[in-house]
């Protein structure tokens, strides 16, 4: 996804830095909603489908907005659960589906508490394992 402004752009122009605001302002619904879905990924059955169901749910919704909003990073996170869990033929790995949804929370977190993307996640052992399970199968 493409940012809909420079990052400088971001951090000068007042309208952007009110839509961006206005965005971080929604990690906290978001982060809340992953929190309570993670107790659930622990499960199976129908606990643990509704729970992976909500999650991808925000996921999306994070990969094909935050990107516009300078948060690529997330974008990535997000983008790398989602292929991740498109890929149902095989079941999913509660252990990363689990710790797809902490580095999620984190990002949401942190992106909140700077209110701009955080570039030091795009390392974070949970992200690569997420892309390397997704190009796996």
């Amino acid at each position: 996804m493409t940012p809909l402004a420079s990052e400088s752009e971001w951090e000068t122009d007042p309208e952007l830095i009110a839509l961006r605001a206005e965005f971080v302002a929604s990690f906290e619904a978001r982060r809340r909603g992953l929190e309570t879905a993670l107790p659930a990924l622990r499960g199976e059955g129908a606990e643990f489908a509704a729970a992976f169901g909500k999650v991808v749910e925000i996921a999306h919704k994070l990969a094909g907005a935050a990107g516009s909003y300078g948060f690529g990073a997330l974008t990535q996170a997000a983008s790398a659960f989602e292929d991740w869990a498109g890929l149902r033929e095989s079941g999913h790995d509660p252990d990363i589906a689990r710790a797809g949804v902490e580095l999620m929370i984190e990002m949401l977190e942190r992106s909140a508490a700077v209110g701009k993307d955080v570039t030091e996640f795009v390392d974070d052992p949970r992200l690569r394992a997420l892309q390397n399970a997704s190009a796996r199968r």
